[in-house]
């Protein structure tokens, strides 16, 4: 089974961030071969078993950084797509070193407690 983690940090409100989110969805895949897998969801939801500069690869996740952005404000999403348990202090540590990278002074203000107190 294939879970799909999704967290979203709100640090200033927008039209669709409002709040902080924390979901963990168990996905049921449709159809895979050695290189995709696709997900019976609405969007049949295709990954990458490897690399790829389409979708999103298997085990790795995708941390977006939103900064004035009229839609979601100044938010961080996280996504993930495994077939392994991941601890909630991994993917806080995850998201730490993404905005240390990007913006070293962000991380200051952002309330991460959220995702380990789940």
């Amino acid at each position: 089974m294939i879970k799909r983690y999704e967290i979203l940090i709100v640090h200033q409100p927008a039209i669709l961030a409002k709040n902080n989110v924390f979901e963990i969805t168990n996905m049921k895949v449709l159809a895979e071969n050695k290189k995709l897998i696709v997900f019976d969801n609405d969007q049949f939801k295709i990954i990458a078993k490897q690399k790829s500069w389409i979708y999103s690869q298997i085990n790795k996740p995708t941390i977006v950084i939103y900064t004035n952005d009229s839609c979601y404000g100044n938010s961080v999403k996280y996504i993930l797509y495994t077939d392994k348990n991941k601890r909630n202090s991994t993917i806080k540590k995850e998201i730490e070193k993404k905005l240390n990278d990007k913006y070293g002074w962000l991380i200051k203000e952002l309330d991460l407690n959220f995702i380990t107190n789940k």
